[in-house]
């Protein structure tokens, strides 16, 4: 018995390994589960015999004293291993803020290495063939972090939409700078994040398992092809700028309605993934996307009614192409919504 506590402690090792040259978080996920394993062994240890009872007690079979190789020694060894994984769990329930405040205290965020700019998701093969439905949580979160990159592009096209157009255009052009950079680091994600799934998926899943993984590696490529169009947008603005085909406060003030929607868009699917969408975001999805077609189709019409009007061509067909790809980020959203719905 007290060998099966050591060996606990013993496969926290795996964890310790597997955290090097990661993001602190799993550096703090690796000690969460050697503290938790070393802690608990100290408590059980001096309650070694009570434990022990408890274990006879909710094992069938009983063990004959003097017998060594007694058959149901294996059943009450594998049974300790649980009870004493369940008590310890029960023992931190209480205390999992400062348990989480002691470990974030022993290993801190290293802020000595400058952000190199580039995406890293570090894993080990072994890991994924021990626990590959864990690795797929994991996938998830890192495309809610994919999908809020999305957010954060398409929410600093909109800021600068929304502000008066500088006379030289330099807000224009470090948005553009800044959309090359995220769109370069997105599909640096995209890479990284479809090789993990894909080598998830060659250990045996579960059917439900291997649907999700199809699903998540569907969202990834739309979600990169969303910061190719944010980036896009944002050539539109700084061609508009160059070549002083600025739009009027007029066709602005059409154009912020229709791009507030597709921010809407984007919130709602940020809160969709990760769960499964309930009736009214299904609705809400399939709403926002008839809305945003038919602003789309408002727009179009205005823009060549204002070149048949004598306006400049260059300017209109400029806005109806802007106006184009930001419909194209609502086809997205409304994909993802679709998929996750099947």
């Amino acid at each position: 018995a007290a060998m099966i506590l050591g060996a606990n402690i013993g496969t926290t090792i795996d964890a310790a390994l597997a955290s090097i040259g990661t993001r602190t978080a799993a550096k703090q996920a690796a000690m969460v589960n050697v503290l938790f394993n070393v802690i608990g062994t100290c408590w059980a240890l001096p309650l070694l015999k009570p434990l022990l009872a408890v274990v006879d007690l909710v094992t069938p079979g009983t063990i004959l004293p003097g017998m060594i190789h007694d058959p149901m020694i294996p059943a009450h060894l594998a049974m300790l291993h649980t009870v004493f994984n369940i008590m310890n769990t029960i023992v931190f329930l209480p205390f999992v803020k400062p348990f989480a405040a002691l470990v974030t205290l022993i290993v801190r965020e290293d802020t000595s290495k400058p952000e190199s700019g580039h995406y890293q998701l570090v894993y080990y093969s072994s890991a994924i063939q021990d626990t590959p439905e864990l690795n797929i949580l994991r996938a998830e979160k890192e495309i809610s972090g994919m999908a809020a990159l999305v957010s954060s592009m398409y929410a600093r096209f909109s800021g600068v939409l929304r502000e008066p157009r500088a006379g030289d255009g330099k807000d224009v052009i470090a948005l553009t700078e800044e959309l090359k950079q995220k769109e370069a680091y997105a599909d640096e994600m995209r890479e990284a994040l479809s090789s993990f799934l894909i080598e998830c998926t060659r250990e045996q899943l579960n059917p439900r398992s291997e649907r999700r993984v199809s699903y998540l590696l569907r969202v990834i490529a739309n979600l990169e092809d969303m910061t190719d169009e944010c980036y896009s947008i944002s050539l539109l603005l700084e061609r508009s700028v160059r070549k002083n085909l600025i739009f009027k406060e007029k066709e602005m003030g059409e154009l912020i309605p229709y791009v507030s929607l597709v921010e809407e868009f984007l919130a709602l699917l940020r809160e969709q993934l990760g769960r499964s969408p309930t009736e009214a975001d299904i609705a809400r999805a399939r709403e926002l996307e008839e809305n945003i077609d038919k602003s789309r189709n408002k727009l179009r019409k205005l823009g060549r009614k204002r070149i048949e009007a004598g306006q400049s061509v260059k300017t209109e067909l400029l806005f109806i192409d802007l106006v184009r790809r930001i419909e194209k980020l609502g086809d997205y959203c409304y994909d993802i919504a679709a998929i996750a719905v099947k």
